[in-house]
């Protein structure tokens, strides 16, 4: 039996019992907040959420991007693509983007609410209104355009309208492609062009 000399023996045998009882009191705390929690490895989705992802089988935030050998890029991101029909590598793509680039400066973007996109090929129909914007000056609007990601070429589906350098435009077709290192804008089929001098003059 231990026999205590004094108030300060005490108070030692007194902590050596009681920090143990305290420090096993919090570890059984720990222990019972992660077993609350969970093991970790659980699905972070809710049973709808891994029902609608089963279902729809959609593929969040695809990107294709490629460069031919003398510096020309072309990129296209969409925000979401659920699989087309069978057979068939394109799939229905929601928020389309896409961008044309070379090495001189010359850039094409488009954009577009829906359409349809290949990830593997790049190759892609915006449509549902596509906005089309030109690194020198052309503001575009067209119900639709197909992209051939591997010639780096663009037309469009149906008529174009909208303004550039010379001033207000239509036309029945537009074809962009690539010629010396540059995106050129084709335009065909009725082309209707009110002359602006301002806009010729870039004021």
């Amino acid at each position: 039996m231990a026999v205590f000399d004094n108030r300060h023996t005490r108070r030692v045998a007194f902590l050596k019992v009681a920090l143990p009882l305290v420090a096993l009191a919090i570890l059984s705390t720990l222990f019972l907040v992660a077993d609350r929690r969970g093991t970790g490895n659980e699905v972070p989705f809710s049973s709808v959420e891994m029902d609608r992802l089963i279902v729809d089988q959609q593929i969040s935030g695809p990107n294709y991007a490629a460069v031919t050998d003398d510096g020309g890029a072309v990129t296209v991101t969409a925000r979401s693509v659920s699989p087309g029909a069978e057979g068939t590598q394109r799939g229905t793509a929601e928020n389309l983007l896409a961008t044309l680039e070379d090495p001189s400066g010359s850039r094409i973007d488009l954009s577009a609410p829906g359409g349809n996109f290949d990830p593997v090929t790049g190759d892609a129909t915006l449509n549902q209104g596509v906005a089309l914007r030109s690194s020198d000056g052309y503001r575009l609007e067209a119900e639709g355009f197909d992209l051939d990601a591997a010639r780096m070429r663009v037309t469009s589906e149906g008529t174009v309208e909208g303004t550039g350098p010379p001033g207000d435009l239509t036309a029945g077709k537009l074809t962009v492609r690539r010629e010396d290192g540059a995106y050129v804008l084709n335009f065909t089929d009725g082309v209707k062009l009110v002359y602006d001098p301002k806009a010729a003059r870039g004021e």
